[in-house]
C-alpha cells in the first residue's frame, strides 16, 4: 500500500488525537461507566 504525503499527515494526526484522548481519560481518572447510565424503565403505562 502506497501512501500519499497527505494521507500520512492525517494518520500522524488522527493518532495523537486519540492518544491526547487517551492521556485526558486516564488523568482525570474517567471510566466507560461514568458515560453510560443504566436506568431502570417502566414501560407498563
Amino acid at each position: 500500500m502506497n501512501f500519499s504525503a497527505v494521507q500520512i499527515f492525517w494518520i500522524i494526526l488522527i493518532v495523537i488525537g486519540l492518544l491526547s484522548i487517551k492521556r485526558i481519560v486516564a488523568e482525570k481518572g474517567w471510566s466507560l461507566k461514568d458515560f453510560i447510565r443504566v436506568e431502570d424503565v417502566d414501560d407498563d403505562t
